[in-house]
């Protein structure tokens, strides 16, 4: 039963470091790379400003051209600063204006298509940047480079090729639904190359919906294959580096797989890649085989979730697949099948001479040599009283030279298990013996609170002594699930914690199981966690790792017998301070920013960096508002003291403006709440930069009336 066991264990191990590195993917891909919540709405209220400067409706972009090239021009800074801020190689915005150009029906569209190759690396006046589609007039003013395939519009044949995809798809959808959510209607394209381009990419892509309804554009950023592999770290699969991560398109049934990308160091997966997926087989839980000629691989699938159950894309299923080669899976599992053989052998041999002894006739003599048997552990090494009857005296020193030879091929398990050096550790207990046999290892892997027991062979203990054992870890315990539990120790020799995976298994009347150290595979996925929820630069919560918080914690410790606040910043003259000193100088500023919102944390509260300027704090279950208003109006002085040194020396303040909003009070919801904060700190930005305001309702419905004032004459001169 036990090898059955690792076996399941090197499936789980498998599907667990695939299922984290996933969970990373997912989050780069659905709150990073696409996330364009910022921009939307910029983008919209700079077009309609044209559009009301030049008198002109937003159905004029299908034929004005000088009106499209004042768009472009007024938009460009907002798409270099969506392909910086989303981390992406590539920003675009195309204009709805499909002209025939040719007789073959060749359509073109205006826009502007950006391509920054590193975008790890930011230099100063845009250096970095080159453009792929655009007008060449634009060039100069933002000190951009032309690529070598560079085109001054978008041409589509519109016949469904794969490389237009992320253009009509976005466009269609919009015209094909009521939903006017872009998020509901973003779409990620499969792998392609742009025309004149030599690299593959993927895009996400949204139609731009103006208030009337009119789709007047798309919006979109794109990941090359090449920086998207930086991602798939396949290392973390296999200690020889033999795995490989292939990032996939297929359908619900998994019947067909369209590769979007793969990492690894494998020449022999590499030499395969083109038909890896032609056979397949379910194996166990997410793990299938995949027969490739005389090679067999092992992958873990798990399904990256990008779509919404809204959006008309959903049936498009995004994979995660971890592959690792049979002889890299099975490694540890081979040794102990092997360690298995060997001592059924022994067995066999042993019991067969020992047969051959018993039948023999004796008399009262072998009687004593049994009682004496009766009476010491076979797992020990047997010495039998002498009858000083020759014959039975060499069946007694037979018997010895048998009871040794047991007791060495029962210390062979883990002298291989010592050989592989595999944090593993088993045991065995049978009901009807007092003691618990056990590889030796299990004393070095739980070191604190196993010590090898005086009188018994270090692959032994008593089995009272085992039970109370394993009953000191059950205040460690973190994880339990049907025969498998989970341990967090930190009561250790070194003083680190150790986390311990238990597995039991009872067959007739015996019990089998494996003590594993689990300890690095949690530090790896504690690193990864780690990484997904916190800002990189300041340490703080990043805006999923806020909505973690919101989602799991607040709304269980939220007292509603008391008053808890959230607060909203935008950080003023970050873009100056980009602009004219470098983007390092910038993440300074935002760097001493969050430093002084750490002031809160002394005050129960949780702060996070919503992007690249914004900040939520929450302070938490507070007696009265005024409390909370002494704290704020005490910090927020404080941080306003703050300043960082500029190249020249001089300094330079920060300046911040703020809102506030009251749980339990101004909210119905907890999407309600944010929102409401995050109008009273436009409100206070818009009054005062540098100031704080709290959520006033009357204004926050007088501000609804005039937005929709303004939407119906906006629509009424769109009519006339």
């Amino acid at each position: 039963m036990i090898l059955p066991q690792i076996k399941i264990n090197a499936y789980n191990d498998l599907n667990e470091k695939v299922y984290t590195r996933k969970d990373f993917i997912e989050s780069e891909m659905k709150n990073r790379w696409s996330n364009f919540d910022e921009s939307i709405p910029i983008m919209l209220r700079k077009v309609n400003g044209i559009l009301y400067k030049q008198g002109k409706p937003v159905n004029a972009i299908e034929y004005d051209d000088d009106l499209n090239n004042r768009i472009l021009e007024e938009l460009t800074p907002e798409v270099i600063y969506l392909l910086r801020k989303n981390n992406v190689t590539g920003a675009f915005f195309i204009l709805n204006q499909q002209r025939v150009i040719n007789d073959g029906g060749l359509l073109q569209c205006p826009g502007i298509y950006l391509r920054d190759h590193d975008p790890s690396t930011i230099l100063n006046n845009n250096e970095d940047i080159v453009m792929e589609r655009g007008n060449a007039a634009i060039l100069k003013q933002y000190n951009l480079s032309l690529d070598t395939g560079w085109m001054a519009n978008f041409q589509f044949t519109g016949d469904g090729a794969v490389n237009e995809e992320f253009y009509f798809a976005p466009v269609n959808a919009a015209k094909n639904t009521n939903d006017w959510n872009p998020g509901n209607l973003g779409f990620w394209s499969s792998r392609f190359k742009l025309a004149g381009d030599m690299q593959a990419i993927v895009t996400y892509s949204i139609p731009l919906i103006h208030e009337s309804g009119y789709v007047y554009g798309v919006l979109g950023v794109d990941v090359t294959v090449n920086y998207l592999r930086k991602f798939l770290k396949y290392e973390e699969l296999g200690a020889n580096k033999s795995g490989a991560y292939v990032l996939a398109v297929t359908d619900e049934q998994l019947s067909n797989f369209e590769r979007i990308c793969i990492n690894t160091f494998s020449h022999e997966i590499n030499q395969k890649k083109n038909f890896l997926f032609e056979l397949k087989k379910h194996v166990y839980q997410n793990i299938f085989s995949f027969a490739s000629g005389d090679e067999i691989l092992y992958g873990s699938i798990q399904p990256v979730k990008l779509y919404s159950a809204n959006s008309p894309f959903n049936n498009q299923k995004w994979v995660l697949i971890g592959l690792m080669n049979t002889t890299e899976l099975f490694r540890f599992s081979r040794w102990i099948q092997l360690t298995v053989f060997i001592a059924m052998i022994i067995s066999l041999i042993c019991c067969f001479l020992i047969i051959v002894f018993a039948s023999k006739n004796v008399t009262r003599p072998i009687q004593v040599v049994l009682d004496n048997l009766k009476t010491v552990d076979p797992y020990d090494n047997v010495i039998l009283e002498r009858t000083r009857i020759s014959e039975i005296d060499d069946l007694t020193q037979s018997i010895e030279d048998l009871s040794k030879a047991v007791a060495d091929s029962a210390s062979i398990f883990s002298k291989i298990i010592d050989m592989t050096g595999a944090p593993i550790a088993v045991f065995e207990i049978h009901e009807w013996n007092d003691t618990v046999y056990c590889s030796s290892n299990i004393f070095k892997i739980v070191d604190y609170f196993f010590s090898a027991p005086h009188g018994l062979p270090s692959s032994s203990m008593k089995k009272d002594d085992f039970y109370r054992k394993i009953n000191e870890l059950e205040e460690y315990l973190v994880s339990f699930k049907e025969n498998r539990k989970i341990y967090k120790i930190t009561k250790t020799m070194n003083g680190q914690p150790k986390w311990l995976q238990i597995v039991n298994l009872e067959d007739s009347g015996r019990i089998f199981g494996t003590i594993t150290d689990i300890s690095n595979e949690m530090k790896e996925r504690q690193k990864i966690a780690y990484e997904r929820d916190y800002d990189q630069l300041t340490g703080i919560l990043n805006s999923r790792g806020f909505r973690s918080y919101i989602d799991d914690q607040f709304l269980k410790e939220a007292d509603v017998e008391k008053i808890s606040a959230l607060l909203m910043f935008d950080l003023d003259n970050l873009k100056r301070v980009n602009d004219t000193y470098g983007h390092e100088l910038g993440d300074t500023y935002i760097l001493c920013f969050a430093e002084g919102l750490r002031l809160f944390e002394q005050y129960n509260a949780t702060i996070a960096r919503r992007s690249g300027d914004e900040f939520y704090v929450i302070l938490l279950n507070h007696e009265n508002k005024n409390s909370i208003r002494g704290i704020v109006r005490y910090v927020f002085k404080k941080i306003l003291e703050r300043s960082i040194i500029l190249p020249d020396g001089t300094l330079f303040p920060l300046s911040a403006s703020g809102g506030l909003a009251w749980f339990p009070g101004d909210e119905k919801m907890i999407t309600e709440w944010v929102h409401y904060a995050d109008f009273a700190m436009y409100s206070a930005k818009r009054t005062k930069k540098g100031s704080f305001q709290e959520f006033n309702e009357k204004e926050y419905l007088k501000n609804i009336q005039e937005s929709k004032t303004d939407s119906r004459s906006s629509r009424q001169d769109t009519v006339l």
